[in-house]
């Protein structure tokens, strides 16, 4: 996969053992003293972070470049609650401490996620179908289908997450998934909308 530098001086580090897909909104709780220093300064200067993600506690070399979109609540002690939303897959090239702040940096590169032509055709063939037989109305900028645009759409278990995550960096390997997983909620779907026809005409 190709990828772009983002020209940042300090990107904030807060590890998960979860996968955030792109534009994919999700509420996290915030109780550790570094933790709650980082939002406060992304807070404070509108920034993104990143999550990168950890498997079998160990943290990976990619994540999720995440925007706070809202603080929903204080409590007394520091705590709050979060909102944020996934912006891009990224790597992580390099983290390290800074004196004065309380959390990791790191310098990141976005992944590409645009489909490879191997497996362009029928997963933009399969997608389409998918979205007209869920009725899945889809933003305007969606219509640009991406590896993370589909996944996003669809019902992935934390394990298809976890897989495509750890292949960020091969994009077959990535749409060879998607496919598998596209393939099978498509013909689930087409069994299930031929089992009401059937039940209606009886």
């Amino acid at each position: 996969m190709k990828m772009r530098n983002i020209q940042t001086k300090s990107v904030g580090l807060f590890p998960l053992p979860m996968v955030i897909l792109p534009k994919e909104t999700i509420r996290l709780h915030i109780f550790q003293n570094q933790n709650k220093s980082l939002i406060n300064d992304c807070f404070a200067s509108g920034k993104d972070f990143i999550i990168p993600f950890i498997h079998n506690g160990q943290v990976t070399q990619y994540g999720t470049s995440v925007k706070l979109v809202d603080v929903e609540r204080f409590y007394a002690d520091g705590k709050m609650d979060i909102k944020v939303e996934g912006a891009e897959i990224v790597k992580i090239s390099e983290t390290q401490s800074v004196k004065n702040l309380a959390y990791e940096v790191g310098t990141i590169e976005t992944v590409d996620s645009s489909l490879p032509t191997i497996h362009k055709e029928e997963l933009t063939a399969l997608f389409t179908k998918y979205v007209e037989l869920n009725k899945i109305s889809l933003e305007k900028d969606d219509t640009d289908i991406s590896v993370y645009n589909i996944a996003r759409n669809l019902n992935l278990d934390k394990e298809v997450k976890t897989k495509l995550l750890r292949n960020a960096s091969n994009a077959v390997v990535q749409s060879k998934l998607i496919l598998n997983e596209l393939r099978l909620q498509v013909l689930t779907t087409e069994l299930q909308n031929a089992a009401g026809f059937r039940y209606y005409m009886n």
